[in-house]
Order: structure tokens, then C-alpha cells, then sequence
């Protein structure tokens, strides 16, 4: 049984068989199996946590010729990305080092992705006037599209599109998520100081609201507003 695409934080659900060479299930050879990670892509420092210390691998005993994650042999990976993971046979369980057996061949699952919360600007800019508040609303969602209520932080940047050369953001532009949500209403406003077509970006992360440098996070996906303006002031 082949891992599949798994929610950030959600148990990994996989079976892995012991076969002799005619591609029977040997079920009366002693074995053990070790399962490491491999990141394909994203997952930086990615690693394994389950029943097992220390974390990084699980080391399982066959039964019968197989094993697989259920209760207790549950496992998680801690961070959203693109994996394979590696089975070796040795022995090593309960307990103690792993020694691989050169003559049990290794197998890799298949690729499968584990998905974190990303951030989605819910009230996007519109046309507003240089100098004046720019109204955003940004929520924190996972991958059904439900409200995720993890305390974190949001950074709102400013990229030009057309125009607007030298300009910058004048305000707040760190918010505190409240229950998902994050708005640059009173006292979180923030405006732009030139005319020009913009976008804004909102990374996650964490500066304990000033005490420190802003810190992004690589378990929350960023997001990108739509472009807008911001037109001259009159007079």
C-alpha cells in the first residue's frame, strides 16, 4: 500500500510486504524495516515523527511477512513538500542500532506531497489614493479551504507592476492573525506613497510583533494579491 497525498499534521498511511523472489510474502523470515525520508522537493529539515526517538526514521518489526502504519506504528511528517520514503531490511527492533542486511533489497514509494495551510487574501486592494489606507483582509487556510486557527504572524510587501518608481508601504505591515484572520483595519493600516499599479505579497512567519527580526515560515504557502492601483493625489 502506497502513501498518498496527506493533510499537514495527519497520520501517513502505507503497508509494506517482506517477498521472497518468486514475489510470495515471506512470512516465517525474522526481519525488521526501517523507513527514512527523502525530500523531493520543498520539506527543508523535513523529518520524521512517530512512536520512536529519536525522530527522523521508524524502525518496524515484520509480522507475518508484513507491516504497516496503523495504531500503534503511526507516523507524521512535519513539514509541507514533495517525498519519497526508503525502506531497508535489517534488524534493530526494539531498540538499539539498525544494521541494514545487504541481502534484503531496499524499496522507495512512490512520490506523494504532504499539504500545509497557505495564505489567501479574502479582501483583495482596490483603487486607492497615494497616501490613504489600503484595505486587505488575509486568512490562513488548509487545503479544504477550512479557517486554520495556528497563532502566527503575516508580512504584507509591495511589488510594482507599472509605475510607481521608489515607492514604499508607510504603516503597519505586520499583523497578528486573530481566530485565521489578519486586516489592515485601525490600528493595522498601512498606505503606499506613489501612484502606480501594484501588487502585495503576504508571507507567514513570526517576529513577536517587533521584539525581534521577522522570521517567514515554511509551513504556511504565501500569497500574491491581485494587481491595483493607486492613483495620484488631487489637487
Amino acid at each position: 500500500k502506497q502513501p498518498v497525498d496527506t493533510d499537514d499534521g495527519q497520520f501517513v498511511s502505507l503497508t509494506i510486504q517482506f517477498r521472497n523472489a518468486k514475489n510470495q510474502i515471506a512470512r516465517n523470515i525474522p526481519a525488521d524495516v526501517q523507513l527514512s525520508l527523502q525530500t523531493i522537493q520543498g520539506g527543508q529539515g523535513a523529518q520524521i515523527h512517530g512512536n520512536q526517538v529519536p525522530v527522523g526514521s521508524q524502525i518496524y518489526r515484520l509480522q507475518d511477512g508484513m507491516v504497516s502504519s496503523a495504531s500503534p506504528n503511526q507516523f507524521y511528517i512535519d513539514k509541507p513538500g514533495t517525498y519519497v520514503l526508503n525502506a531497508t531490511g535489517g534488524s534493530g527492533f526494539p531498540g538499539g542500532t539498525f544494521t541494514p542486511d545487504n541481502t534484503i533489497a531496499p524499496a522507495a514509494s512512490k512520490q506523494f506531497k504532504i499539504t500545509g495551510p497557505h495564505l489567501v487574501f479574502t479582501k483583495q486592494p482596490t483603487t486607492t489614493t497615494a497616501g490613504q489606507p489600503v484595505g486587505v483582509t488575509i486568512e490562513i487556510q488548509d487545503v479544504h479551504g477550512k479557517r486554520d486557527t495556528r497563532p502566527i504572524q503575516v508580512q504584507v510587501t509591495l511589488q510594482t507592476v507599472a509605475g510607481g518608481e521608489g515607492a514604499a508601504i508607510h504603516g503597519t505591515q505586520i499583523f497578528r492573525f486573530d481566530d485565521g484572520i489578519a486586516s489592515s483595519t485601525t490600528p493595522n493600516q498601512f498606505f503606499i506613497d506613489t501612484a502606480g499599479t501594484y501588487t502585495l505579497s503576504a508571507v507567514a512567519g513570526d517576529d513577536s510583533l517587533g521584539s525581534g527580526p521577522f522570521i517567514a515560515s515554511d509551513l504556511v504557502d504565501s500569497a500574491t494579491s491581485k494587481p491595483f492601483k493607486v492613483i495620484p493625489i488631487k489637487g
